[in-house]
């Protein structure tokens, strides 16, 4: 199923939506810190999300995640959203 709203509308039904594959952020981030070699540390401070807040993000235990923390978190990652 397309939907075709708007450009904030379409994100979010994205987001709501989701896809049929199921992605494993953790291990995402950890090829990430692999690739660029940076700390989590650094990252967080760069993407400007608080550290347990990225944790509770990458984990899947965030009660109520910020839709602007999900989208820096999924630029880095690289996810298409």
């Amino acid at each position: 199923m397309t939907y075709t709203g708007s450009n904030i509308d379409e994100l979010l039904y994205q987001i709501v939506q989701g896809s049929d594959k199921e992605l494993d952020l953790k291990a995402l981030l950890d090829k990430k810190l692999v690739e660029y070699d940076p700390s989590k540390t650094k990252v967080v401070t760069l993407l400007g999300i608080d550290k347990d807040t990225f944790d509770d993000i990458i984990t899947g235990n965030a009660k109520q995640p910020t839709l602007i923390n999900i989208i820096k978190i999924a630029q880095f990652l690289e996810i298409e959203l």
